[in-house]
């Protein structure tokens, strides 16, 4: 059995009659945010989505674009 935190990151695997989850490492590959930014780049208005909800669900002030 795995000892799972608030804040870990963890990797979900449906299967048959069964979710699977794994304790996942936080490594991201080399040149992944950058990636990101050039996707979201055409679509500012899911940007704006995204800022909007975290800002709603995280007790963080002040998430902007700048």
């Amino acid at each position: 059995m795995s000892k799972i935190k608030p804040g870990d990151w963890v990797e979900i695997t449906p299967g048959t009659n069964k979710i699977t989850i794994k304790v996942a490492k936080k490594i991201k590959p080399k040149g992944v945010v950058r990636a990101a930014a050039g996707i979201l780049k055409e679509h500012p208005e899911l940007v704006e989505e995204m800022l909007r909800i975290r800002e709603e669900e995280d007790d963080r002030p002040g998430a902007t674009l700048d």
